[in-house]
């Protein structure tokens, strides 16, 4: 099929016969009031005659909204369409008699990247636009991984082509020994596909970044360090997804230190079992957690300036118990807990600005004032782009805050919803997944980036992986250096 559609002059991708201020706001993209290119005649017309609104080119809130239902539209949850965009020539998208290019509909959305809900169909949106830009040079190079997190919310109604749908827009520039290879056999169910995908990336890869995308409940019969690809949750890892192109990915963080993946381990036994073997050391175990972000209103970030809600208060409240581990540096960890120290995908480098610290001299106390009334404030500081913020009035910080802010509230956002914050018995904080329990183990495992909450089960023999974590203050490496005993156990 892919070849077909590569082949093929256009392709139209037809969303169903739309309402009438839908077709007008397609054809208010398509063309703007000010597009040269358009006849004289036609700008600044919607295809019924009336006028397009003065500043539809940059699409106000109305038109934003419009969007936001269009996406909602079944063609764009469906995995089988995406290679017939990505391999396409050229693609019009079409409601009822109107058209639109797909370059200027994908421009379209990604005005609207700020909308938490679009997001997952945005990211699609681009990474499609990435490939067909990607396929025009060589070598070509796309990973089957990638593919796999950047559309794993779409649905198919065969689990097994979660994974075969995708598998003719990859190709691999890698050495032979890291290609991960799947054919397609509709003779296996679903379960060892992705248990087969699982063990060799592993293989292939040296380390776990796969597992990070299971957990807890798992909604089909599988072991619970295989991820589940026919199913989506949002909130299901704080690792940031890989790069679309570029073999090399230099892990964010690096919790397992110096401790290698024991291949002879992991593929000396049961290679087609549903146990995988690892070394690894207990940390530490969950003490306490906190409510689950379920939302973006939990945040606080859509509230007005002086708000914080309720649940940024109980965890702010949970961390205070960790102040003989991070002493001085409490709030500090706490905020920086909270972006999972990463911000636009990128690890947070560097100490907080001296603009954290209140104190008495150049204007700063005010500032910290400020950044403890609202949750989306202190965000902002940790990027440290306020060096001089103690010479500026609050309502320019304000105006800063509103032009500047959403990258650090999509990491903010990318790092917690979903998720929930908690602390260990030795008085670290960090976020895990919503499924963990009082008296989960916090674990550091072979060739894991993160610690791993794991739960016994209950013969004691061996553990479930209950999803991956971030522990403010072990993410690189500092907890195998402690003299913690290695342990060989299994996942089941």
């Amino acid at each position: 099929m892919t070849e077909i559609y590569a082949k093929a002059r256009n392709v139209v991708v037809w969303i169903g016969l739309l309402g009438i201020t839908t077709q007008n706001l397609l054809h208010c993209v398509e063309n703007p009031p000010d597009d040269d290119q358009s006849p004289e005649y036609l700008r600044g017309w919607a295809i019924n005659g009336d006028r397009i609104p003065a500043n539809a080119s940059t699409l106000n809130e109305e038109y934003k909204r419009l969007l936001s239902d269009l996406v909602q539209n079944p063609w764009f949850r469906r995995v089988w369409v995406i290679q017939e965009v990505a391999v396409a020539r050229e693609v019009i998208v079409q409601t009822g008699r109107t058209t639109i290019s797909w370059v200027a509909f994908s421009a379209a959305l990604e005005k609207c990247s700020n909308n938490h809900e679009m997001k997952s169909v945005i990211e699609a949106v681009n990474t499609i636009n990435t490939i067909r830009t990607a396929r025009s040079q060589k070598p070509y190079y796309m990973d089957l991984f990638v593919l796999l997190e950047r559309f794993r919310h779409c649905l198919a109604s065969d689990e097994r082509d979660k994974v075969f749908a995708l598998l003719g827009l990859t190709s691999s520039s890698l050495a032979q020994e890291r290609v991960v290879q799947v054919t397609p056999d509709y003779s296996k169910p679903a379960v060892e596909i992705y248990r087969s995908l699982t063990r060799q990336y592993i293989n292939k890869r040296k380390n776990l970044d796969i597992i990070c995308h299971a957990t807890l409940p798992n909604h089909m019969p599988i072991p619970s360090w295989v991820p589940s690809w026919s199913w989506y949750d949002p909130g299901l890892s704080v690792l940031p997804k890989r790069r679309i192109l570029g073999a090399q990915q230099f892990p964010m963080y690096w919790c397992c230190g110096d401790l290698e993946l024991d291949r002879e381990l992991l593929f000396g036994t049961e290679l087609s079992g549903n146990r995988l073997w690892l070394n690894g050391l207990k940390f530490d175990a969950v003490s306490i957690i906190g409510s689950v972000a379920t939302k973006v209103q939990d945040l606080g970030l859509e509230l007005p300036i002086n708000g914080v809600t309720d649940l940024l208060k109980e965890w702010e409240s949970m961390s205070e118990i960790c102040s003989h581990v991070y002493g001085a540096n409490l709030e500090e960890a706490f905020r920086r807990t909270l972006l999972a120290d990463a911000i636009g995908g990128k690890r947070y480098q560097g100490n907080t600005p001296s603009t954290l610290i209140a104190t008495e001299t150049d204007g700063s106390a005010l500032i910290n004032d400020c950044v403890r009334e609202s949750s989306s404030d202190f965000v902002y500081f940790i990027e440290g782009r306020l060096e001089a913020a103690g010479e500026k009035s609050l309502s320019s910080l304000e105006e800063q805050l509103n032009s500047r802010i959403d990258l650090l509230e999509a990491s903010m956002k990318r790092a917690t919803i979903k998720r929930a914050f908690f602390v260990t018995e030795k008085g670290y904080m960090g976020l895990g997944p919503s499924s963990m329990e009082e008296g989960d183990l916090v674990y550091v495992l072979s060739g894991g980036q993160v610690p791993f909450i794991l739960r016994p089960t209950r013969l004691a023999e061996g553990f479930s992986l209950v999803g991956e974590s971030y522990v403010h203050g072990i993410m690189d490496g500092e907890a195998t250096v402690l003299g913690i005993e290695v342990e060989t156990m299994y996942l089941i």
